[in-house]
């Protein structure tokens, strides 16, 4: 009864469930990206402008950007199957709270805000 009540007192915590969420989401995407040989992180590679340290530059070939809108498509497929049990206004909402989320990291300070999504 008690890792009943430990459980359910998790499960009600929003840390603990972003953390089992994003856990997962983590794991699916590396799977997915490993069959193309790469790591989450390389998934947006750059490199350093030589001239000036403090930019990125960022260089695709035609080969890559094959690649990239590959991984795109299967990243995104993989996604929409991840949210499947939401319906499409619970994503909306999902994904507007988590960018909320986001933007208020030191990580996602660094980042331009995106425009909201505009429903028609």
């Amino acid at each position: 009864m008690e890792a009943e009540q430990a459980l359910g007192a998790l499960t009600a915590n929003a840390g603990f469930l972003l953390s089992r969420v994003g856990a997962a989401v983590q794991g699916g995407f590396k799977e997915l990206l490993s069959g193309w040989g790469i790591r989450p992180q390389q998934f947006a590679e750059r490199r350093r402008d030589p001239r000036d340290r403090r930019r990125y530059l960022l260089a695709v070939t035609a080969e890559g950007q094959a690649a990239f809108e590959a991984m795109r498509a299967a990243t995104a497929s993989y996604t929409g199957s991840f949210l499947e049990p939401l319906s499409q206004a619970e994503q909306e909402t999902l994904v507007g709270a988590l960018a909320k989320l986001y933007a208020a990291t030191p990580e996602g300070r660094r980042w331009p805000r995106p425009e909201p999504a505009r429903r028609p």
